[in-house]
């Protein structure tokens, strides 16, 4: 055997100046504000980094290296390369747009583009169902069981005449034929956005019942067909209703993209929308917005006053609450998108678009009507509804009045034309105006 080598006695070093520790300035990002009257954060203060003195003392010595960590360093690679690789495709399959069930994921920009028109769409077919009961003496195209061809009537005429009139089976997409007078065979105006065709199944809803699930569940998925509640409304959870006595009131649901439920029914108009930032809650902004409401009071005022001279100086409100020329005259003098039907006495009205900018509250609330008749020689007489209550987005109208001389208060007048509108504001307080 060869003896050990002995090892040579080192040679001396120079000692290494150390140096300083490589410095990284951190600094939050600036928040932006919002530049609307959309509530607004105040923007963080900005925090520098710290310089952090050099080291003072001269580093151990490495360790000699070994064969052993070089390949535990080799295999530590390998796994953070593959788990970033299985990280890219769970993300890259979770941000997928689907129409099937809702997994609970944050959806897409694109998919909650889609959503917003489909709560346009919902709320236009509601819209068509409405137009169709104030022109069929209150009845509306469900009836208590599904008809298909008495709902491809409907859909044909009141909603996109493309859409063959036969309709189709309960829960299948209708038939686009077309329009006789263009080559397009498309159907938009009965077709979701991804550019399938709508369906219908019709319910009735069981009686005294509050916040029932709807037979359907949005676990289920997408199915692009419209599910109609006979008297019913929707409820106060997602995917619920609430049951009514009347025939024609009616709820509609539909599965959107995420397992959310929309839902709209004849009396409230579209409900569950897109969640919108909520309003500043500050002593100004109320006011600002309650300033709003009487200018909107105001506008209302002038609207009946313009009615006034095209109907022989009568009022659109007579001496009883009539919904269907409410909404008439709500739709041709004030907003032209809200839907002519009207709704009851001391609900909103319903708009056929996203948006009634003209008859809508500063909180995006559609206004609703009540109508009353002042008692005969009264004087400072107080409405029937107190502000202790809250902000209800009525217009209490009362005939034969004027406004009193105390908050909420009215004195009798000489006739039918003259009228008080009262609004309950924000700040709890009652604003009135008249017609003389």
């Amino acid at each position: 055997m060869e003896d050990n080598p002995t090892n040579p006695t080192p040679e001396p070093k120079e000692p290494e100046t150390a140096e300083p520790a490589p410095q990284d300035n951190f600094a939050e990002p600036t928040r932006e504000t919002g530049t609307s009257w959309q509530p607004t954060q105040a923007t963080a203060p900005q925090l520098g980094g710290m310089d952090v003195p050099p080291a003072m003392t001269q580093p151990a010595p490495a360790p000699k290296k070994s064969n052993v960590g070089v390949i535990i360093g080799i295999i530590a690679g390998v796994l953070v390369v593959v788990g970033a690789i299985v990280a890219i495709i769970l993300l890259a399959n979770g941000s997928k747009d689907s129409g099937g069930k809702g997994s609970g994921s944050v959806l897409s920009e694109q998919a909650q583009a889609r959503n917003k028109q489909r709560e346009t769409d919902l709320e236009r077919i509601l819209g068509a169902a409405n137009d169709y009961v104030s022109n069929n003496k209150g009845k509306t195209p469900f009836g208590t069981e599904y008809d298909a061809s008495k709902m491809g009537a409907f859909v044909n005429r009141y909603i996109d005449d493309g859409i063959d009139k036969k309709g189709a089976d309960e829960g299948k997409a209708f038939v686009c034929a077309g329009n006789s007078y263009s080559y397009s065979k498309t159907c938009p105006g009965f077709t979701d956005v991804k550019g399938k065709v709508f369906g219908w199944t019709v319910n009735v809803a069981e009686g005294n019942k509050k916040n029932e699930k709807i037979s359907y569940s949005s676990n289920d998925g997408m199915d692009y067909v419209i599910h109609v509640y006979v008297k019913a409304t929707c409820g106060a959870n997602e995917g619920t209703y609430t049951s009514a006595s009347d025939e024609k009131t009616f709820a509609m649901f539909y599965i959107v993209e995420g397992g959310k439920t929309l839902c709209g029914d004849s009396e409230n108009g579209l409900l569950n929308k897109t969640k919108e930032e909520p309003l500043k809650t500050d002593k100004k902004s109320i006011e600002k917005r309650d300033i709003q409401r009487e200018d909107d009071l105001a506008r209302l005022l002038t609207a009946v006053n313009d009615y006034q001279t095209n109907n022989s100086g009568k009022t659109p409100f007579g001496n009883t609450y009539n919904q269907a020329t409410l909404g008439t005259f709500v739709k041709r003098y004030i907003d032209s998108n809200i839907n002519s039907a009207g709704a009851a006495s001391g609900k909103s009205f319903a708009c056929m678009k996203s948006k009634c900018e003209q008859f809508t509250d500063p909180d995006g609330t559609v206004y609703g009507f009540t109508v009353d008749v002042a008692k005969s020689g009264s004087k400072n007489e107080q409405i029937k509804y107190s502000a202790e209550d809250g902000m209800d987005h009525i217009f209490h109208v009362y005939v034969n009045a004027g406004c009193g001389n105390g908050e909420g208060a009215y004195n009798s007048g000489t006739g039918e034309r003259q009228i008080a509108i009262f609004y309950i504001t924000e700040g709890e307080g009652i604003v009135c105006n008249d017609n003389h």
